[in-house]
């Protein structure tokens, strides 16, 4: 059984009797005609919304796992360049069905013709295209030394640390000198 990330991570409910439950929701609305009719006459805006906010809670719990195990470089090129493949592929959904991409209507066989039918149907989906690039871009592209991570990730430290010192050291210069900013000379 596949329970939806979304939605578990929105109402923190990924309990196996729950999922039935949903389930037998799903077949009584799908086989009792006057129930599926219930849904189907709730309009496609509000769906479209339903399904942008799931998926983006989607996106959300991916970027949470992404945060807490770390993205050097190479991940992070990765994942770019997949979801501006995957985006486009989004954007401009006639470019694969337009025979620009494969042209099933001039094969022949009535096999390859649907073999290159269902491989259209499927790339002319963002998230097809953006997993296969994320695939092909992980196999090729050489793992990152994780020695220069750790340097990388010392030195975005060392920034970060110098810049704080910085400004503590022109704070602590204004009180001793007295000269705060206009703002405390107004307040007092």
């Amino acid at each position: 059984m596949h329970f939806s990330i979304g939605v578990i991570s929105l109402t923190k409910v990924a309990a196996r009797d729950a999922g039935y439950g949903c389930a037998m929701w799903m077949f009584i609305f799908g086989v009792f005609g006057k129930v599926g009719a219930v849904f189907t006459s709730i309009p496609l805006p509000v769906l479209g919304g339903v399904g942008t906010f799931v998926f983006a809670n989607i996106a959300v719990s991916g970027l949470q796992v992404m945060m807490t195990h770390g993205v050097d470089r190479r991940s992070r090129f990765i994942i770019s360049i997949a979801l501006s493949f995957g985006m486009g592929g989004i954007i401009v959904p006639e470019w694969f069905g337009s025979g620009n991409f494969l042209n099933c209507a001039s094969i022949e066989s009535p096999a390859t013709r649907g073999f290159c039918d269902a491989a259209v149907i499927t790339l002319s989906t963002g998230y097809a295209i953006g997993c296969l690039v994320a695939v092909v871009l992980n196999a090729f592209l050489p793992e990152e030394n994780d020695d220069e991570f750790a340097q990388e990730e010392e030195m975005e430290g060392m920034i970060v640390d110098e810049t704080n010192k910085t400004k503590e050291t022109k704070k602590a210069t204004s009180e001793e000198d007295g000269s705060g900013s206009g703002d405390d000379e107004m307040a007092a």
